[in-house]
């Protein structure tokens, strides 16, 4: 039988059955798909590679001031006061750097899903990640107050319209048939290579 890798990276061996790794910001430029209907300016958003190492420098200090958010299109930083609008469908408790095919670097979070969440994700209510991020010239931090000179990832939110396209689809949980069917748009079976932490097709 001959198999073909699914997955560049090893999955790892913590991932429970209500979290998966998913990627969350790559470094780039992107731009806003129309102006701005009043300034007529074009909204320009860019990330170089210290930014996304400094993301993962500064994780630890912002969940040193609470949890990490992923809630629903943004309810909270919009101003939604509600408990349906605000409450979250998931936790970033991990973060790391990796490279990605384009050449960049990405920054990858480990979510741990509520089960609402979880099952939304799986159930392809939402395909999209958009990031959550104070920027480097205006990022404090929290205890000290003094500025961090690095960027801020403070949270997350599903979504099916990203600013920041091109990121892999949201996975609900790890090495599942269900969540890399939904990312290929097939039916796909996988088969744990031994002694690894990596899956292949069947």
């Amino acid at each position: 039988m001959h198999h073909i890798l699914l997955m560049h990276r090893e999955l790892p061996l913590d991932a429970s059955d209500g979290g998966a790794w998913n990627e969350l910001i790559t470094s780039g430029t992107k731009f806003s798909s129309q102006r701005n209907p009043h300034s007529g300016a074009i909204r320009k958003e860019q990330f170089s590679e210290a930014d996304i190492r400094g993301m993962a420098d500064t994780f630890a200090q912002v969940t040193s001031w609470g949890p990490v958010a992923v809630d629903c299109n943004h309810g909270t930083l919009f101003g939604a006061v509600s408990a349906e609008d605000t409450k979250a469908l998931g936790h970033i408790s991990q973060v790391e750097v990796r490279d990605n095919p384009g050449g960049g670097l990405s920054l990858w979070g480990f979510i741990e899903w509520t089960e609402e969440g979880q099952r939304r994700v799986r159930a392809g209510e939402f395909r999209g990640f958009s990031a959550e991020i104070i920027p480097a010239a205006v990022a404090v931090d929290k205890a000290t107050g003094k500025a961090t000179g690095k960027p801020l990832l403070t949270g997350g939110t599903c979504t099916n319209s990203p600013f920041w396209p091109g990121l892999a689809p949201l996975a609900a949980t790890e090495g599942r048939e269900a969540d890399v069917a939904l990312a290929f748009g097939c039916k796909i079976s996988l088969l744990k290579i031994e002694g690894t932490n990596s899956y292949s097709f069947l």
